[in-house]
């Protein structure tokens, strides 16, 4: 196997690079976007709620690869373009972790105690402050664990990506794997991969979500 890492290092650094630029983007714009509209949705906006709430039912009830294939095919056949496979991965797990992420955010804020905001409004804090000085701080703490592991699936989601010809770290595996048909090492290289880096996001985002998990009016 090491003899296979070294021999393939080029290639196999290419296909993580490819990995990692896809998480890390759809990473910050799900978590920055899913939080503005998360927060906009709890606020004052029942149809951007209502909107929100449709949203989550859908892309909770249709797979992500469902929706990759149909950005990759049906829909720009229907437009009449043809777009970079690796920017059609980009759009469809942005979309889907910023509508996983506001869902959360939308839940936590909205389960927020109503005691609290009622002292806030009697003390003569304004809504605005109210909600960027101490809901959201608050809310903060509940959310860190679900949007952590909320990114793991992100992570993992990056494979599809391979099954419209992006060159990830998934496809480079395959490639080599047609070359020298050594599935075993191969794939338990994959698995060993996404383990060292996934296993300790999980732990943490599993204690943080145990830590937090209590209703807020208990603390």
């Amino acid at each position: 196997l090491f003899e296979l890492l070294i021999r393939y290092a080029p290639a196999f650094l290419q296909g993580a690079g490819v990995t990692a630029f896809i998480a890390v983007v759809v990473w910050v714009v799900g978590i920055v976007a899913g939080v503005a509209v998360g927060a906009a949705a709890s606020r004052s906006a029942p149809i951007l709620l209502a909107v929100l709430k449709f949203l989550a039912l859908a892309v909770g009830a249709i797979p992500i690869l469902v929706l990759l294939m149909w950005l990759h095919y049906p829909a720009q056949a229907i437009l009449g373009v043809v777009i970079d496979p690796l920017l059609t991965t980009i759009v469809a797990l942005c979309f889907v972790n910023t509508v996983f992420v506001a869902d959360a955010v939308q839940r936590v804020i909205g389960n927020f105690p109503q005691e609290w905001g009622m002292a806030a409004r009697a003390s003569g804090l304004p809504a605005q402050v109210t909600l960027h000085k101490i809901v959201l701080p608050l809310a903060a703490r509940q959310l860190v664990g679900p949007i952590v592991l909320i990114q793991i699936t992100m992570l993992h989601a990056t494979l599809f990506g391979s099954l419209i010809s992006v060159g990830e770290l998934f496809r480079t595996v395959q490639r080599i794997n047609a070359i020298e048909y050594l599935p075993v090492e191969l794939y338990t290289f994959l698995a060993v991969f996404f383990f060292i880096i996934c296993a300790p996001l999980h732990v943490v985002a599993t204690a943080l979500s145990r830590r937090y998990a209590s209703d807020l009016s208990l603390r």
